[in-house]
């Protein structure tokens, strides 16, 4: 009896991994292959349009179950070639993409995830996206005037010490 539970949970398991799609997981989006790049026309930026197109075209030449064929150097370089173009035009823009498969490095981090999810091992390299817009300045660091950090230590300190104040005279 025990045999045959264990057979079939083997049997299980495997036609689990046998008939497991590739997909991308946005959040609580799933993008299996035929939707990775399937974004609607008016979110890839018009510079970007045959990047995208040739990564497109890229997976949908992969069979549906063929993991090697999308995880592949010249396959994750093209969809890489359109996420970048798209981050790019996305910064020298400064909008937020109206998909998030768009310019998208938690896409590119999913994409890894589903190849190695395959047994097929991406690279730092092979899948992250660089800012190369000469419009960036780069990330605007919020620091407190002077002014304001001295009021905010001292209201720390005043809540602090009464804190203390407080709990000392409890009895």
């Amino acid at each position: 009896m025990q045999f045959m539970l264990f057979s079939l949970a083997v049997i299980f398991a495997l036609t689990g991994q046998a008939l497991a799609a590739f997909n991308v997981t946005l959040g609580t989006k799933v993008f299996f292959q035929q939707d990775l790049l399937n974004i609607t026309g008016s979110a890839i930026p018009p510079s970007c349009a045959s990047n995208c197109y040739n990564a497109r075209n890229n997976i949908q030449s992969c069979g549906s179950a063929d993991t090697a064929c999308l995880c592949k150097t010249d396959t994750v370089d093209s969809v890489r070639g359109c996420q970048q173009c798209m981050f790019t035009q996305l910064i020298d823009q400064n909008i937020k993409p109206q998909d998030p498969r768009v310019g998208s490095t938690p896409f590119m981090a999913g994409y890894s995830t589903a190849c190695g999810d395959a047994n097929h091992t991406l690279t730092a390299n092979q899948t992250a996206l660089k800012v190369l817009s000469k419009s960036w300045d780069g990330p605007f660091d919020a620091v407190l005037p002077v002014g304001g950090t001295v009021v905010a230590v001292m209201a720390g300190a005043f809540l602090g010490i009464s804190a203390l104040l407080l709990l000392s005279n409890l009895s």
